[in-house]
């Protein structure tokens, strides 16, 4: 059975730990955390199940709702662990909300991985939708992160432009505001830029952040990023997937960003982007496209209404013992497409529809 917690607290996690010395030589760690600040839509869940040939698959996933509530709703409802189970687990999803999802304006963006373990290595499958990410460590080096499915996507642009899904005369509007961190304590102002998808029933256009999503009635179409990897069992390995709530309030430093998926839980990795969210902030403005004016600022904190977004995050993790001294074994691969409760956590208590300004 899928079971999702309930619980009023925003922060929740829950941890799994799987050992099998004798078979994987190593143990299997898996956290999920979410801090709903905003809207009250991210989720996340993770399980494990035994496929047709007996092995073993260790999944786990994160999903950032985004205008109504009715597709993160029916996420959460869903028995993931069997939808995990099918060689597409995104296409199931998406048929699903389809067939039950009737609000133009609600979506999630979606990414997953599934690791099957084999009896000399372990296969690991990263797929992302939207703009939540993906990072993939193996012996503690950087081997993936997961590429954003967002106006700057120049293969997505054109998918959009040829499948003429978005407005040919604008593309991409610039409204409200937006930001990029520049360090622990500041941050630039900047314009707002969406991408202007065409009303299939000829209303106005709809501005969404990402370039596909679940969900809006098919409306974005999807074509998901999907990434395969082999490791040898002797290599330890790191996934951790987390929603833009996550990275939106992180610096844009690779080595700051790496360095905090690489050695922190999921439930801290939420703590820190938590207090970033309602810290101060020394606030410069953009000049021209890239330009910062930094001969003047401001300090200022996001509102505590309409200002934060939600957040969430899942690592799934496997540690060799003993600790691995063996090069870096991790190849990009397209495998074959050959039950432990899944289990979820969430925020329950859902605010009114609406969205945060940053989501």
């Amino acid at each position: 059975m899928y079971a999702y917690t309930q619980a009023p607290v925003l922060d929740i996690t829950e941890n799994l730990e799987h050992i099998n010395l004798e078979k994987y030589k190593g143990r299997f760690l898996q956290q999920i955390a979410t801090s709903q600040l905003g809207s009250k839509q991210d989720h996340v869940a993770h399980g494990r199940y035994v496929d047709g040939t007996g092995k073993d698959v260790f999944w786990s996933l994160a999903s950032d709702g985004h205008g109504g509530h009715e597709i993160i709703r029916t996420i959460r409802k869903l028995d993931l662990n069997e939808i995990m189970k099918t060689n597409a687990p995104y296409a199931e999803l998406q048929t699903k909300l389809l067939e039950t999802c009737r609000d133009l304006h609600s979506g999630a963006t979606l990414v997953y991985t599934k690791i099957t373990a084999h009896d000399t290595h372990f296969d690991i499958q990263i797929v992302n939708i939207g703009d939540s990410r993906a990072v993939l460590f193996v012996d503690g080096k950087k081997i993936f992160v997961s590429q954003l499915h967002n106006f700057n996507n120049g293969k997505e642009m054109v998918r959009l432009m040829i499948s003429k899904k978005v407005d040919p005369m604008e593309p991409i509007s610039y409204q409200a505001r937006s930001f990029d961190v520049l360090s622990s304590t500041s941050l630039v102002s900047k314009g707002g830029a969406y991408v202007n998808f065409l009303d299939p029933m000829g209303g106005k256009n709809i501005t969404l952040t990402p370039t596909q999503s679940l969900g809006h009635v098919g409306l974005t179409g999807i074509e998901p990023t999907i990434t395969n990897f082999r490791v040898s069992l002797t290599s330890s390995f790191k996934v951790v997937l987390f929603s833009d709530g996550v990275d939106d309030v992180l610096p844009a430093d690779e080595g700051i960003f790496l360095s905090l998926f690489r050695n922190s839980s999921a439930a801290d990795i939420l703590a820190i982007a938590e207090r970033n969210w309602k810290q101060k902030w020394t606030c410069y403005s953009a000049v021209g496209a890239e330009g910062i004016d930094l001969t003047k600022s401001t300090v200022a904190s996001f509102p505590t209404r309409n200002g934060y977004d939600d957040c969430c995050c899942a690592v799934l993790e496997f540690e060799a013992i003993p600790p691995s001294r063996e090069p870096v074994y991790a190849s990009l691969y397209i495998p074959p497409f050959e039950d432990t409760p899944a289990v979820a956590a969430d925020q329950t208590e859902e605010d009114d529809d609406v969205d945060s300004l940053y989501n």
